[in-house]
């Protein structure tokens, strides 16, 4: 989260974005067969994805002095909103459910890296530096993941590809509720993997 200078992959990838979306994309793309029919699929996402905006030229950012330390986290979660959502599609033949989740501002070490200057960043550094008493727990910050996880009452088809957060259903932003959007990022995802790799995930899958 919010690495303060611009790092790559071995890839060549945007560190936040290869991490938090292209690996987990493909992962998920490599692990389809293992994921029993009826199972589910959970995409860790952050209410950080409202603040990430997009640049369909750049979700790599290959150009030069366009790294913001919070944008690129925020871009990588809202690339986790879309993939869920990218996923629900792609897996409802199998009847296998996704879903997307914000788990709660948890006390953790993952403000680590936040040292910038912007508004959020210094409310993530308040809200770290007053610890116990404003964040949640690692143990309270994992149930709505369980829920989305393990909950027989979300099975049904209709909640697959949502966004979750404090144990609910509620609305992601704008750009991540766009039905064009998913499909989008699909197609430059298995490309730009497809490139990196040298072969059709497709392929791998066989």
């Amino acid at each position: 989260m919010a690495i303060p200078t611009e790092e790559r992959t071995v890839d060549g990838l945007e560190k936040q974005i290869g991490v938090n979306h292209f690996g987990t994309h493909l992962l998920t793309r490599l692990m389809e067969k293992q994921i029993i029919d009826g199972g589910r699929v959970v995409f860790l996402s952050s209410v950080a994805h409202k603040h990430g905006g997009w640049d369909w030229d750049n979700v790599n950012y290959t150009k030069p002095n366009k790294y913001v330390p919070m944008i690129a986290y925020g871009r990588s979660k809202l690339a986790n909103v879309l993939d869920a959502k990218a996923f629900a599609g792609h897996l409802s033949d199998r009847r296998i459910n996704t879903y997307a989740l914000h788990p709660g501002v948890v006390n953790t070490d993952l403000f680590r890296n936040v040292t910038d200057g912007r508004l959020i960043s210094r409310v993530f550094r308040v809200a770290k530096s007053l610890g116990a008493f404003v964040l949640a727990s690692p143990l309270t910050g994992s149930l709505t993941t369980l829920r989305c996880a393990i909950d027989p009452a979300l099975a049904g088809p209709e909640f697959s590809g949502k966004y979750w957060s404090h144990m609910k259903q509620v609305q992601p932003s704008a750009l991540a509720s766009d039905p064009a959007n998913p499909p989008r990022l699909w197609e430059i995802t298995e490309e730009l993997l497809e490139t990196k790799l040298g072969k059709k995930i497709e392929n791998l899958l066989k």
